[in-house]
């Protein structure tokens, strides 16, 4: 299986299951009272955050519905699937190039200033 994030957010917009936020939101409090006020809702994509120039995506995984059609699996299969998943691991495999390399950061490494993380 070759999912990644945006293979995922791809699957969802297709579905109908995320919904593009496109005023700004702010990474400290807004972002997560909005994720917060959404339980059960669609995926949010947060197009626009303040002082950053990264997206937020959030509420991805919070139904079974869209857990299993991330993984290609129907909901009644989403807890079968968990449990084998930690009981029987993947092993990593180890690669050396690909999409999250597009942008690399070498010195002066500060998280915080660089990933709009939400907080409450």
């Amino acid at each position: 299986m070759d999912h990644d994030l945006r293979f995922v957010i791809n699957l969802f917009e297709k579905s109908g299951d995320l919904l593009h936020i496109k005023e700004e939101f702010d990474p400290r409090y807004e972002i997560a009272a909005a994720l917060l006020h959404r339980p059960k809702g669609p995926a949010l994509l947060f197009d626009c955050v303040k002082d950053y120039s990264i997206p937020v995506v959030g509420n991805l995984l919070n139904t079974r519905r869209k857990y299993g059609l991330s993984l290609g699996i129907s909901e009644n299969q989403t807890f079968s699937h968990t449990v084998q998943g930690l009981t029987h691991p993947v092993k990593p495999i180890e690669v050396f190039g690909g999409p999250c390399q597009e942008i690399m950061i070498l010195e002066k490494i500060d998280l915080l200033s660089i990933l709009p993380v939400p907080n409450l």
